[in-house]
């Protein structure tokens, strides 16, 4: 089981609130607000698979409410059961056509509705990769400066990107670039042995 991210509500106070969320996010919010817990590691991989496919979260949320679980569960987010209504009645097999046309509220479950819910969840993930990334390389760099400033004198006879490496891999801060593309680490290797070299020169 996966824990919500800290910087989302665990349980949702609106229905927009709930909705605005996205991927993991949205089904660990959706699990706690509606059945009152956490999902469990099926119900995730579940409901993952579904927001990746571009499934409205709408739908999604009609089967946590209506699920066994979920009637039994005395929920009040107010606008829920209304917008599991609008969606049902955008489903119909005659009429669901023209509750499509004039409610702009409801997602869509076109084919081109899902692609879109698709580029957009991935571009959310994205965003959140490059977040961490950039994330990792601040720390890296806040490394770096700590260990110029606790070795001011350090020696470096051939200042290239791989004797950076090298010096890098016997300071205890190597751990803080996990996860960065190589260029990122060539680029803060790079700095750091700059940075080296300007000290030496200074002293």
């Amino acid at each position: 089981m996966l824990p919500a991210n800290d910087s989302h509500p665990i349980v949702a106070q609106t229905l927009d609130e709930l909705l605005g969320l996205q991927d993991r996010a949205f089904v660990d919010c959706a699990y706690r607000t509606i059945l009152k817990r956490p999902p469990d590691p099926q119900g995730l991989a579940h409901y993952l698979a579904h927001i990746r496919k571009g499934i409205p979260k709408t739908r999604i949320l009609m089967q946590l409410r209506h699920s066994r679980e979920g009637k039994r569960q005395a929920l009040r987010l107010k606008g829920l059961d209304a917008a599991i209504r609008r969606y049902r009645r955008t489903q119909w097999v005659f009429v669901g056509g023209l509750f499509r046309m004039f409610d702009t509220k409801t997602e869509g479950d076109r084919a081109i509705d899902r692609s879109f819910r698709v580029l957009e969840n991935r571009n959310f993930l994205l965003g959140e990769e490059s977040a961490r990334r950039f994330d990792r390389l601040e720390k890296g760099l806040a490394s770096l400066y700590r260990l110029v400033e606790t070795r001011p004198h350090a020696a470096v006879q051939d200042h290239t990107p791989k004797q950076a490496t090298n010096i890098f891999a016997q300071s205890p801060e190597s751990e803080d670039l996990d996860g960065l593309s190589p260029r990122a680490r060539d680029i803060y290797f790079q700095l750091k042995s700059a940075a080296i070299l300007n000290d030496k020169e200074m002293t």
